[in-house]
């Protein structure tokens, strides 16, 4: 594992001097100081001591703290940087643009002397995945963010605490815990700035931060514009999307509501067509194009076409299974296999099981070679690499996920969608949410949606589409392009912002007026305060 680090390391220097590695960090340097104009030319005073987030570096995250620092006027505050085990040379050089002088160093931090011995009383009294999710962590630390941070270190579909890696991964987690400790110890900060709200890094500081009253802003981005979550207390780092909850929709004017479902409706209309940047839905609908249909189904698994057509879209196994809360299930391996035993016995119906369509990407186990060892069924089929996700859906009768985003696109066509658990949507109207593992697996085993309202469902999701996709059309062309862009990103931020003055000036405003009124979810209340609104991260809206 060392000789690995030294070797990415080796390579990312390399390419750093490279003529274009060299390049790159001129077009940086141009950006973050432009950034930094921008902040400071803001009229907002902070006064307090405020810790930044440095341990993930993307230009888009530059671009949204300098947002967030003109609008609060962070600029004007005592701000210290925090940088990570990657990245560190260049996040370093971004602060100096910022004029952020007082950098610490997450790796640096010392810990006592006894964090080994304490990991290895943890390790030696674990017996199981789930022994991790009842562990007592300093700072009570939720364990399920070191449950997480766990998996997506080994990869798995399931946590394998006898695997010879756990070990060393525990050390690290309680590593973290005590450094995120000493770091507010020390700083005694006022408020505290994250990328992320998982992993033991992120989870750990912003737990502990959150437990001594210490406000934490996450500062989010999706769809191309801004999901920032004002935090308050450890509970809300389980509710970091930022989407509006029934209540919201109820309470909307009619003319509102009707606005927002029709945007919905052309946005998910462009989704389905392949034409939005984020990852998940470039996997989804761009790059498997393969063209499928009902009939088409139906005969490549020997199915009757007059039987119902169950989804199951699975999620990916080390994806943050516990980002939301998760509580029905230990992962999602846990839930795909006690779901896949009870479609076996529910022979009224075919079933078919999606994987993520990131799945190749992500990398792991795959769900396929999983089901095959559950034994086969003719009535279950898996969907095959480059099957065009829109055809699929619209080959279903019924849709099980978690909390993916397929359960908004399926609801908005006017079909019923099952969740096991509390997630993005569960309490808007439009799914129905299974009241605890027995229900779930009981509604597996019958047409859990005869008695369901589709039409109303279909109404609130759209609604749901276009609050939670969509933007209000004074935002204009300042949409974001996907985090995933990376470095790419240096070369369109600069004319983001000159080319959308005028909106990146209300977005400062409205950052600010948020804020202030204390609402969890920026996205939710900047769209709240509309009343016309456009279509967001679609090839024919921004950049």
């Amino acid at each position: 594992m060392r000789l690995k680090k030294v070797y990415a390391h080796a390579q990312t220097f390399w390419r750093d001097m490279s003529p274009d590695g060299r390049a790159l960090a001129e077009r940086r340097r141009c950006c973050d100081l432009m950034l930094d104009g921008f902040a400071r030319g803001s009229r907002a005073r902070f006064a307090g001591r405020v810790l930044v987030d440095g341990m993930w570096d993307n230009p888009n995250y530059w671009l949204r703290y300098s947002l967030l620092r003109a609008a609060l006027g962070l600029a004007s505050g005592e701000e210290a940087g925090l940088v990570g085990e990657y990245r560190n040379r260049q996040v370093r050089a971004t602060f100096d643009a910022f004029g952020i002088r007082n950098v610490l160093s997450f790796p640096a931090v010392p810990v006592g002397s006894d964090v080994v011995a304490r990991a290895e009383t943890l390790v030696r009294a674990t017996r199981s995945a789930e022994d991790v999710l009842s562990w007592d962590l300093p700072g009570e630390v939720h364990p399920a963010i070191v449950y997480d941070g766990i998996l997506k270190r080994q990869r798995l579909a399931s946590l394998d605490v006898g695997r010879a890696d756990f070990r060393a991964a525990v050390v690290d987690a309680l590593g973290a815990i005590e450094r995120t400790r000493r770091i507010l110890d020390e700083g005694r900060f006022d408020l505290v700035v994250i990328s992320h709200p998982l992993n033991f890094h992120w989870g750990s500081l912003a737990w502990q931060a959150l437990s001594r009253g210490i406000p934490v802003a996450l500062i989010f981005g999706l769809f191309g514009v801004l999901r920032f979550v004002h935090m308050k207390v450890p509970a809300d780092l389980f509710k970091f999307y930022d989407r509006p909850t029934r209540e919201e929709i109820d309470e909307l004017a009619p003319s509102t509501a009707q606005a927002l479902a029709a945007v919905g409706r052309q946005y998910l209309a462009g989704r389905l067509a392949g034409k939005a940047d984020d990852l998940a839905s470039v996997f989804a609908f761009q790059r498997n194009r393969d063209a499928v249909d009902r009939a088409e189904i139906c005969r490549a698994f020997g199915w009757t076409p007059d039987k119902p057509i169950v989804g199951f879209y699975a999620s990916n196994w080390f994806d943050w299974p516990h980002q939301l809360g998760m509580t029905q299930f230990r992962d999602f391996l846990d839930w795909t296999q006690a779901s896949f035993a009870v479609a076996k016995r529910n022979t009224d119906v075919n079933w078919l099981f999606k994987p993520h369509p990131a799945e190749a990407w992500f990398g792991g186990v795959a769900l396929s070679d999983l089901l095959a060892a559950e034994g086969a069924a003719p009535h279950i089929g898996i969907v095959p690499k480059g099957w065009n996700n829109t055809g699929v859906m619209g080959a279903l009768d019924a849709l099980v996920t978690y909390h993916g985003t397929a359960g908004v696109e399926f609801a908005a066509l006017g079909k019923p969608v099952l969740v096991p658990d509390r997630g993005k949507y569960d309490d808007c109207g439009f799914v129905r949410v299974a009241a605890s593992r027995d229900d779930y697996l009981a509604l597996l085993g019958r047409r859990w949606w005869s008695d369901m309202d589709l039409r109303d469902a279909q109404r609130r999701a759209e609604i749901f589409a276009g609050w939670w996709f969509c933007a209000p059309e004074w935002q204009a062309g300042f949409i974001l392009g996907d985090d995933s862009r990376q470095d790419a990103l240096y070369d369109t931020v600069p004319e983001l912002l000159s080319a959308n003055a005028e909106a990146v000036a209300r977005e400062v405003e409205e950052l600010a007026g948020w804020w202030r009124s204390g609402h969890l979810y920026y996205h939710t209340t900047k769209m709240a305060r509309a009343d016309r609104f456009q279509i967001s991260n679609i090839a024919e809206c921004g950049t």
